[in-house]
This record gives C-alpha cells, sequence and structure tokens, in this order.
C-alpha cells in the first residue's frame, strides 16, 4: 500500500523546524523596522524645519518683514498657530506630532561672514538663520542664508 502524504511525525516536525526558524528572524526584523523608524523620525523633523525656513523666508524677502529674532519666533508661532500652552520653558515650543522646535535667540540669526584670504568679510543685508528642532533623542538644525534681509 502507497503512503500519499505526511505523517503525523512528519508534519510537527516540520512545525517545529518553521517555529525556530521565524523565532530566530524576529531581532533582525526588530532592527531593521527600528531602523526606518529613525529615519522617520529625521525626515519629520527636517520636514518641520524646511516648513518654517520657507515661512520666514517668505515673510522677510517677499513681505519686507524684519529679522530680528523676536519678529522671527512671532512667524512660528503663527505658523503653527501656537500660544503660550505650546511653549516648553523659554526655550522651546511643542508642534502637535512631539517635535520641539528650540526658540530663536540672538546667536541664531548673524549677519552671514565669509573668509576671503583670511579675512572675515561681513555682507550687509544677509543674514544666516539656524532652526533646531527635537524629538525624543533625535536633534536636526538646518541653516539657511536670507538676502534681502532688513533689520528694522
Amino acid at each position: 500500500m502507497s503512503k500519499k502524504g505526511f505523517t503525523l511525525l512528519e508534519l510537527i516536525l516540520t512545525l517545529a523546524l518553521f517555529s525556530i526558524l521565524a523565532a530566530s528572524s524576529v531581532p533582525f526584523l526588530l532592527k531593521i523596522f527600528n531602523g526606518y523608524s529613525e529615519v522617520f523620525q529625521y525626515k519629520a523633523l527636517v520636514n518641520s524645519l524646511q516648513e518654517i525656513s520657507t515661512v520666514i523666508s517668505r515673510n522677510v524677502i517677499n513681505d519686507n518683514k524684519s529679522v530680528k529674532v523676536d519678529k522671527i519666533n512671532d512667524m512660528i508661532l503663527q505658523l503653527y498657530q501656537l500660544n503660550n500652552d505650546d511653549k516648553i520653558g523659554n526655550d522651546y515650543y511643542r508642534l502637535f506630532n512631539g517635535i520641539r522646535i528650540k526658540k530663536l535667540k540672538d546667536g541664531d540669526v548673524v549677519t552671514y561672514t565669509y573668509k576671503n584670504g583670511g579675512n572675515n568679510i561681513s555682507i550687509p543685508y544677509c543674514k544666516r538663520i539656524t532652526l533646531t528642532a527635537l524629538k525624543d533623542d533625535k536633534i536636526a538644525s538646518l541653516s539657511f542664508i536670507l538676502y534681502p534681509a532688513n533689520e528694522y
């Protein structure tokens, strides 16, 4: 008599083998998915910073608004419709997605300078603005240059 199919013992051994293989691949798969999660967190930080820089650039260049630190901080507040409840201390604004945007200080908005043969040359009405965002333990910064930038 010819048997077609598997015996119960063969099915149990096959199932046990596949279970061991699946269990051994779990740490590898978790490592891959954690890597993707970190990439998406950085992407969210960078996207927020790019959005802020675009709004600041439009307001300063097109609408001739001031590049004073307090005016730029007001632009960030208006962009995300934030209020005093969204401030974390005196240093950060909390966005809806858990991202914290560092409030700009004097050192974050500076006149753009470059070196030419050992001399520092400043360009009037040209500002370099540095934005910083945080989420969990991830930090991203974005610097951009605005010209012309009024200081009134």
